[in-house]
Formats: C-alpha cells, sequence, structure tokens
C-alpha cells in the first residue's frame, strides 16, 4: 500500500534557492571567506547574509540573487568588486595595517582563483 506524501513538494522556486543558498555556502568554505568578507565584495549588508543563508526553507531574495551573481560572476565583475572594495578598506587610513593586508591579500588571491578556472 502507498501513502500520499505529507504536505505539499517543494516548489521550483524553493528548490533553485535552495542551489544558489549551497553554492554561496560551498563558496565561502572553499574560499575561507567569512559572511563579512563576501558581504563587503558583493556590496551587501552583514545582516542580509545572515539571513539569507539561515532562511528555513531557503527564499531567493533580492541579497541572495545578488551574491549569487557575485560568486558566479565572471572574472572582470570582480575585478571592479574586488578593486571598490579594497578601496573601501584602505579609504582614510594612513597605514596598512596586518588586518588590511590580510583582506588585500585574500581579494588578490580570490581574483587570481576566479581568473585561472575561467580560462
Amino acid at each position: 500500500m502507498t501513502y500520499p506524501l505529507s504536505g505539499r513538494p517543494s516548489s521550483p522556486v524553493t528548490v533553485e534557492a535552495q542551489r544558489k543558498r549551497d553554492a554561496v555556502q560551498t563558496f565561502l568554505q572553499k574560499k575561507g571567506l567569512k559572511a563579512a568578507d563576501l558581504a563587503r565584495l558583493a556590496k551587501v549588508s552583514a545582516s542580509s547574509i545572515g539571513r539569507t543563508l539561515s532562511a528555513n526553507p531557503a527564499k531567493d531574495t533580492p541579497s541572495l540573487q545578488k551574491l549569487y551573481k557575485y560568486i558566479s560572476g565572471t572574472p572582470d565583475d570582480h575585478w571592479g568588486s574586488a578593486l571598490s572594495a579594497l578601496g573601501s578598506v584602505t579609504r582614510g587610513s594612513s597605514r596598512h595595517d596586518a588586518s588590511t593586508a590580510a583582506q588585500i591579500l585574500r581579494a588578490v588571491a580570490d581574483l587570481l582563483d576566479r581568473v585561472e578556472s575561467a580560462d
């Protein structure tokens, strides 16, 4: 005897949102980035990333769309984003401390990885 499934099946939007959210989480893990780092690079607030990554069920919000677009964008898109992020990190700073240097190196390493994977 077969029993009907309880509840409704997942909508295509929820499945697509879950796929995008998983991709963002994988990207963070592979690159060793914190959510705040990705927020700065993708120009999304850190609190939006927190809500986006913890929503249950996953929702295809504008923040998720922006994050997904960033992580799957072209290398040229990333150059502009990284340069603006680096500019905001160093703006108003007369010296480069260890934290700023680490952020710059992380952004450059990420860009180099993206250029290599695009070839």
